[in-house]
């Protein structure tokens, strides 16, 4: 005969059922009266306002927060900013990947063009939300990461953007340069690129 192991045995009569217990999921009302708090605890001064289940700040430097409140009563608190990169590559994920850490990330398009960094604190309680709010650390990572990024992408080995992800004038404009090579002045065709 097998032993069942004691965590799947069922109880024997008489002994009390193992009481689990869970908090429960706050509401929408409950958890925009904890940001409606978050922002007076971040002072008039501060620019704090809420819209709908947002936090919002500006944090200086061009970089915001958006705060929120989670339904099991943590705060999510994200700095963010945009910037633009003349160059882009498929690669960018790779690019992004070397310098964010966890609670990090940029997003951006093969094409190149803007991109947004976003640095994000998870944490438990509104004091701790206040404290982090005023932290100038999570708005230098940011400027840092807005600065580095570009740099990252140009070290990618250059690589053609696939058809599917460019715009549909590009794609015909393409296809036309690949069946159509001229010859140069000395007679030789250019490979297109």
């Amino acid at each position: 005969m097998t032993a069942v192991p004691e965590d799947q045995q069922a109880p024997v009569s008489g002994e009390p059922e193992p009481e689990t217990v869970s908090t429960p999921a706050l509401s929408q009302a409950a958890r925009r009266e904890r940001l409606e708090a978050l922002a007076q605890a971040l002072g008039e001064s501060s620019g704090a306002i809420v819209e709908g289940d947002k936090l919002i700040q500006e944090a200086g430097q061009g970089v915001a927060i958006h705060g929120r409140v989670d339904p099991d009563g943590s705060y999510g608190l994200v700095w963010w900013m945009t910037s633009f990169s003349p160059t882009g590559h498929p690669g960018w994920r790779q690019a992004a990947s070397q310098l964010t850490r966890e609670g990090e990330a940029i997003y951006t398009s093969a094409l190149g063009g803007g991109y947004l960094v976003e640095v994000e604190h998870r944490v438990l309680s509104e004091s701790e939300a206040v404290q982090r709010a005023r932290s100038q650390e999570p708005v230098e990572r940011v400027l840092w990461l807005i600065e580095h990024f570009p740099e990252e992408l140009a070290k990618l080995t250059p690589e053609l953007v696939p058809s599917y992800l460019l715009p549909p004038e590009e794609v015909e404009d393409v296809e036309a340069r690949t069946e159509t090579s001229e010859p140069d002045e000395e007679g030789e065709v250019e490979e297109a690129q």
